[in-house]
């Protein structure tokens, strides 16, 4: 797979995905192969790095550091693997019931992406969205 893409609609507001989503603190609770994620700045914006601590289902540990390429509060934000041509988007829409959050990540031109995010972490995120507070 040279592009991976997915859209899911998440029964909350846009302003509450949007802060879910670039708090470094919640990315363990929905993407399994993250085990802890940081970042250079509190506030995030254009440059801010995130660093995570991975470990693959091979029990290989790793550590990478994104940088955000782009950013549009409650709107868009978009990550560049440091010294990678890997890169990962995600856009927010509001809809009638919350927010489609659409999320792509390609590893380059004609570059198989070798651990592609799977549909079933974004329904993580959209259950602990959707379970918060209950």
């Amino acid at each position: 797979m040279k592009k991976n893409v997915m859209v899911i609609e998440i029964n909350r507001p846009i302003d509450v995905v949007f802060q879910f989503a670039v708090n470094p603190e919640n990315t363990p609770k929905w993407i399994k192969s993250v085990t802890e994620e940081r970042t250079s700045d509190p506030s995030i914006g254009l440059g801010t790095l995130y660093f995570q601590k991975t470990l693959s289902s091979d029990s290989q540990v790793g550590e990478t550091t994104f940088v955000v390429t782009g950013f549009i509060l409650n709107r868009k934000l978009d990550f560049h693997l440091a010294n990678a041509k890997y890169t990962c988007s995600y856009t927010f829409e509001p809809t009638e019931m919350g927010t489609r959050m659409s999320y792509s990540e390609e590893a380059g031109v004609d570059v198989e992406l070798e651990d592609p995010l799977d549909y079933s972490a974004l329904k993580r995120f959209k259950e602990l969205l959707e379970n918060e507070g209950q």
